[in-house]
């Protein structure tokens, strides 16, 4: 049975301009390459995402790594605003006051939505690329329509508006309704094989804020839709879409997607991998986004390459005629 790494990383609390945000920094044991922020999912700590940073030899060596949380982290109570688009305008701001640029934008889940926000918030300029983790084109099914469909959303009005209740509610209620979601997260196989690590991403849900869980995630499955974001212009940067076949989003969304982006690769999980694949099947997952890293890099080195021939090939155009010409 594959040992699953698992650690805890210490945040670092930052005033932005509307609200507070945690965040975890990996520094590049190495020349640094690149920058890449991870958004986790909705109520998951950086601690998760163990198994990229601690096992994930381009991201130690050569990335700059940031993980940034979402609201609510040390069950802080936020009143105001806790909606997607505030939540990506307070991402947006953390990017500035670090002065960040070139970046890869990693999205799970939710995180996604955060990502496709800010990039219609805000341009792709300081945006290199995106690796986005199985996240839906809407949440809702009440959204769907002949080209989003019903199937392609995890919720119903009902039951949102059941696990919003709840979350409100006490906190026992709250956090069985958070350990019984965790479980959904992973296959029937790891759920039975790691009890132990499924425990401690359950644990971890539990130092965010339930009302302000229950704010974001509303108002998230409300307004996700990718097609209202992204009808008259696509995403220009390049972009990795993750999907898994036992994930409880569905993989054919994941699939879909390509249209709201210029250049996209898809790759789906077949067995033993859920929603939570970076974790079951991590070592898979960093082969694959290395492969997304390494093979953008080239293509924009050789685009570089291919322009530097063609100016070159020009001005020996522009000799041999101006000698011809004399």
């Amino acid at each position: 049975m594959i040992s699953i790494p698992f650690t805890h990383y210490e945040m670092t609390k930052i005033n932005t301009k509307n609200s507070e945000l945690y965040y975890y920094e990996q520094l590049p044991t190495e020349k640094e390459k690149g920058i890449i922020i991870i958004i986790p999912a909705w109520s998951h700590t950086a601690d998760l995402w163990s198994t990229v940073l601690l096992t994930n030899p381009l991201l130690k060596k050569n990335y700059r790594t940031f993980i940034v949380l979402n609201r609510g982290y040390n069950n802080k109570y936020l009143k105001n605003n806790n909606t997607m688009k505030q939540f990506s305008i307070d991402i947006y701001d953390f990017i500035k006051m670090k002065n960040l640029n070139n970046i890869t934008l990693l999205g799970h889940s939710i995180g996604c939505a955060y990502i496709w926000n800010m990039i219609a918030l805000f341009g792709e300029t300081r945006f290199k690329n995106y690796i986005i983790v199985d996240e839906p084109p809407i949440l809702l099914k009440e959204l769907s329509n002949d080209n989003l469909k019903k199937e392609f959303a995890v919720y119903d009005k009902a039951s949102l508006s059941e696990a919003v209740a709840l979350l409100n509610s006490d906190k026992k209620k709250a956090e069985n309704y958070k350990t019984s979601f965790t479980k959904k997260l992973f296959t029937k196989s790891f759920n039975k094989n790691h009890p132990e690590i499924v425990k401690k991403v359950e644990m971890g849900t539990f130092v965010f804020n339930n009302k302000v869980l229950a704010d974001i995630l509303e108002n998230s499955v409300n307004n996700v839709n990718m097609e209202k974001l992204f009808t008259t212009k696509k995403i220009m940067k390049p972009a990795l879409l993750i999907g898994g076949k036992e994930s409880i989003v569905p993989f054919k969304s994941i699939q879909y997607q390509t249209r709201f982006y210029k250049k996209s690769t898809v790759y789906i999980f077949t067995k033993g991998s859920s929603h939570s694949m970076f974790i079951e099947n991590y070592k898979t997952f960093n082969k694959i986004i290395n492969k997304f890293l390494k093979t953008d890099k080239n293509d924009k080195t050789q685009k570089r390459k291919t322009k530097r021939k063609i100016k070159s090939k020009n001005k020996t155009i522009k000799k041999t005629i101006k000698k011809k010409n004399n």
